[in-house]
């Protein structure tokens, strides 16, 4: 297996950022790894999108109302 090492001041970035950044390369060794065609990706695309939603879509816009607020 190739490997890339990166080395970054620690100061430059957020732990979050750090973690989310990882947990995003993990994905897209995962979906590589499935073999899968553009429309099946696309139809997976969207069940994700739908299953964010109906957990967090409340939470997530009564966070923006709240933001702009009067």
């Amino acid at each position: 297996m190739r490997e890339l090492t990166i080395k970054i001041p620690v100061n430059l970035l957020e732990i979050d950022f750090v973690k989310k950044f990882v947990e995003r390369v993990k994905l897209e060794l995962a979906v590589n790894e499935l073999d899968l065609d553009e429309n099946e990706l696309m139809c997976f695309a969207e069940e994700i999108k739908k299953s964010w939603w109906e957990r967090n879509g409340k939470k997530f816009l009564e966070g923006i109302i709240n933001e702009n607020s009067c």
